[in-house]
């Protein structure tokens, strides 16, 4: 496909947080509960880490806990990159919901898939998962838009518009945009995603490798209603890609005037020129433009990696002899001693 060609790598889920919007029964309650023990007890025995390590208060809930999806994690430091459930379960403020998931380390495969499902089905019982998925609320999800061109040679079109930062490096470099106030329901981070995986020490697939991630909270939209509901192809109207090392050669765009725009925002730097130049210098710009970013290929991309979570689904069918030997090996790595 081609439009999988540089500078787009790809475009996909990379965070994702719900909860169960149904008001939970006390016998529903203490259901899960006990489950969630009983799963705790498992991993201690399997593991060998202490029971309280594994399950344990935190952030305002009695119970959280870490499920892996046919990976490896660990209880006693933190789990970057790495695909696992994030569980919280009975807080202390009664009126935020009872149960709380986050599927953390992605991008996830359809296999890790299906596993957040059984973990769900275990802790639900299989006869109300139905019940229980059908309520499902999410609030937080990120969108991230891989790119192979370095993090320098992007210009942002109206930063200034909205709150937000820009951090540099020791040596100078970008390292870190942010747009938008943390507390807003929107906003963007851009970095370089190779330098991120390197100081985890992770290998990079790409020399140059910079990530748009788009961080939105949302309200009342269900798991399965993403597609339509959550919008975030707008967000890439703000940026343009360039090429800085021939714009650096020109007479009209110098080096102090691209750390300016970069840091404030081209519109915001056009609006202090007069008409002619700024005219001269949009003339000049256009010249070094790499090419747009295509909004639309991005969300093709991001439905069809949004596919994988139809496995969520009561009603999804996938082919049985794939889900056998999924569970087979769930079951087996997860729920015998």
């Amino acid at each position: 496909m081609s439009y999988l060609d540089p500078p787009i790598i790809s475009c996909q889920t990379d965070h994702l947080s719900f909860y169960i919007g149904k008001d939970f029964s006390l016998k529903k309650r203490e259901l899960v509960i006990n489950n969630i023990q009983c799963i705790a007890n498992k991993i201690s025995e399997q593991q060998g880490f202490p029971f309280k390590q594994v399950l344990h208060p935190k952030g305002g809930y009695g119970l959280t806990m870490r499920l892996p999806l046919f990976t490896e994690i660990s209880y006693a430091n933190k789990n970057l990159e790495v695909p696992h459930v994030f569980l919280k379960i009975a807080p202390k403020n009664e009126s935020r919901a009872f149960f709380c998931c986050e599927v953390k380390g992605h991008p996830l495969s359809s296999e890790q898939w299906l596993c957040v499902r059984l973990w769900l089905e275990q802790l639900f019982l299989a006869s109300n998962y139905k019940s229980f998925m059908l309520n499902t609320v999410v609030t937080k999800l990120d969108i991230a838009a891989d790119f192979n061109v370095d993090i320098e040679q992007m210009l942002f079109d109206h930063a200034r518009s909205q709150s937000g930062g820009i951090f540099f490096n020791r040596t100078g470099a970008i390292k870190t945009i942010y747009i938008g106030n943390m507390k807003s329901t929107y906003k963007i981070c851009i970095y370089c995603r190779r330098t991120k995986r390197e100081q985890i020490g992770m290998p990079s697939d790409y020399q140059q490798w910079t990530r748009i991630e788009t961080r939105l909270k949302l309200s009342g939209t269900s798991l399965f209603e993403l597609k339509s509901e959550a919008k975030f192809d707008h967000s890439f109207s703000k940026f343009s890609l360039y090429d800085f090392k021939k714009m650096t050669s020109s007479q009209i765009v110098n080096n102090d005037f691209l750390d300016v725009c970069r840091a404030w925002g081209l519109n915001t730097i056009m609006q202090r020129k007069s008409p002619a130049v700024r005219r001269i210098i949009k003339k000049e710009i256009t010249k070094f433009m790499i090419m747009p970013i295509n909004e639309g290929v991005l969300l093709e991309l991001w439905h069809e990696d949004l596919k994988k979570l139809n496995v969520l689904k009561p009603s999804f069918n996938m082919e049985r002899e794939k889900v056998l030997a999924i569970t087979k090996r769930f079951n087996s790595k997860y729920l015998t001693n």
